[in-house]
C-alpha cells in the first residue's frame, strides 16, 4: 500500500543535494514526484542526481544560491521551462555560522 502518491507532481528541494534535503528528495521521488535539486555545489548536485537516478527517480539539478534574487529567478525559469509547472517547494537550504 502506498501511503502517499505524488505521481505527476514536480517538487523543488533547495539544499536537496545532501542530508535532510536529499532524504526528502528520495522520499518524494519514491512517491512518484519529479524532483529538482537546487544547490550551490554543482559536484554535490551531480552526485545526488546519480543517487536518485539509480532509484529510477526522474530528476534534474540546478546550481543556485538562494541568497541571490537573480539566481532564484533563474531557477524558477529553468524549472518551468524544463517541467512546465511547480507543485511542491521544500525550502531546505540553510547555513550556519561557526
Amino acid at each position: 500500500m502506498k501511503l502517499f502518491d505524488l505521481t505527476g507532481k514536480v517538487a523543488l528541494v533547495t539544499g536537496g543535494n545532501g542530508g535532510i534535503g536529499l532524504a526528502m528528495s528520495k522520499a518524494m521521488g519514491e512517491a512518484g514526484a519529479k524532483i529538482i535539486i537546487a544547490g550551490r555545489n554543482e559536484e554535490k548536485n551531480t552526485q545526488s542526481i546519480k543517487i536518485l537516478n539509480s532509484q529510477n527517480i526522474e530528476c534534474k539539478s540546478f546550481q543556485v544560491d538562494v541568497v541571490e534574487e537573480n539566481s532564484c529567478n533563474k531557477l524558477i525559469e529553468n524549472v518551468i521551462s524544463n517541467f512546465g509547472k511547480l507543485n511542491i517547494l521544500v525550502n531546505n537550504a540553510g547555513t550556519n555560522i561557526r
